[in-house]
């Protein structure tokens, strides 16, 4: 999933990490590190332009996006989407942090989606999850279409599953989210190799708001993705082709929030520019 949802559980954790600095206390490494874990999903800043509608391959792109706990930062999340050629892309998720955050701890964690534009679908071969910080954590799920199974490898222990038609990994649904948007869909339902497990994904949409952020006013479709009692907000901007300005987590029982916003993006121009921002370098090699 977004896995954004999961940040609320780490609020109070990371509310006696700040209290902890408040009163000049050594807060727990480990404490700041699930901070640090959770902000990858932060960020679920897919765009997808509008041109594939038409069948045309998605445009490359990088967005940074800035994560705060009320009005502390905590991190910073860079997205891209590089075209590998012949129809190969790859999507990545590296999130550092920022802030106090980075007085504790020097790793990075990062998500990697490798697939493949095929008759105008989505279809994931390859994701990786690392993370290079104290709770070091490697994840690998392997695609093999032809035999309708998908390998999960979790620090070195391999087990299998079947693979059901239209399946997408954790960070690849999220731009399906933005390629449906885009067509002006209403009911977003999604199968995801998650957890050892195949799980639906409902996304609903909530309505429109206008929203004011530093990068500028966008006119933008809420949508909302709630699990057990943990809800996650995204406002995407039309204009942005529906890409994420901001995104936010809240639990019913915590007034813990977390916001991601936007804060810089390359390769799709904004509202009143004459050009676009000279797009990402596609030949760069993932990190």
């Amino acid at each position: 999933m977004w896995r954004l949802e999961e940040l609320a559980v780490y609020y109070k954790k990371s509310q006696q990490l700040f209290q902890n600095i408040r009163y000049s206390k050594m807060p727990d490494l480990r404490s700041t590190h699930m901070i640090l874990q959770r902000l990858a999903i932060v960020t679920t800043v897919l765009l997808f332009n509008s041109a594939a509608l038409s069948g045309q391959t998605p445009t490359p792109f990088t967005a940074h996006y800035q994560v705060t706990k009320g009005v502390m930062s905590v991190g910073r999340t860079t997205r891209t989407l590089r075209d590998n050629g012949k129809g190969e892309f790859v999507f990545e998720s590296v999130t550092r942090p920022g802030g106090i955050a980075a007085l504790f701890t020097r790793g990075k964690v990062v998500e990697r989606s490798h697939w493949r534009w095929q008759d105008n679908n989505l279809v994931p071969y390859e994701y990786i999850y690392q993370n290079s910080s104290d709770q070091k954590r490697d994840v690998k799920l392997i695609f093999n279409w032809q035999s309708l199974v998908v390998t999960n490898i979790i620090n070195g222990d391999p087990w299998t599953m079947q693979l059901e038609e239209n399946t997408l990994d954790k960070l690849l649904y999220q731009l399906a989210i933005m390629y449906d948007l885009s067509a002006g869909k209403e009911k977003l339902i999604y199968k995801v190799a998650d957890g050892g497990t195949m799980k639906n994904y409902e996304v609903v949409i909530s309505g429109r708001e206008r929203l004011a952020i530093e990068m500028g006013v966008f006119d933008t479709i809420k949508v909302v993705i709630t699990k057990n009692n943990r809800q996650t907000t995204l406002w995407c901007a039309a204009k942005l082709q529906y890409l994420p300005v901001r995104i936010e987590q809240q639990k019913e029982d915590d007034d813990g929030r977390i916001t991601a916003d936007l804060i810089e993006l390359d390769g799709i121009p904004l509202p009143g520019s004459r050009s676009s921002s000279a797009p990402p370098d596609t030949a760069s090699k993932p990190e």
